[in-house]
């Protein structure tokens, strides 16, 4: 196994674990509560796959703490 795509905490995250790629989905309806009134925490991962070469390059996880103000880029993490 060299990833795993997880959901359920909607916690964007992206970790190693034994040479592993652990990939927290995050939450594209900002079911997040945030600690400061009308802040949401809508996220989501952008996977870049070679098809070519069958094997993933990077993936970046985006995050929107103000609904319509845009996504920010967050994290990237190499394969």
């Amino acid at each position: 196994i060299k990833i795993v795509f997880h959901g359920h905490k909607h916690i964007p995250k992206v970790q190693d674990y034994n040479g592993i790629k652990i990939i927290g989905a995050g939450s594209a309806t900002g079911v997040i509560k945030h600690k400061e009134e009308g802040k949401t925490y809508m996220s989501y991962n952008l996977l870049k796959y070679d098809i070519t070469k069958n094997k993933p390059l990077h993936c970046s996880v985006f995050v929107e703490e103000i609904i319509g103000a845009g996504t920010q880029h967050i994290q990237m993490s190499t394969f």
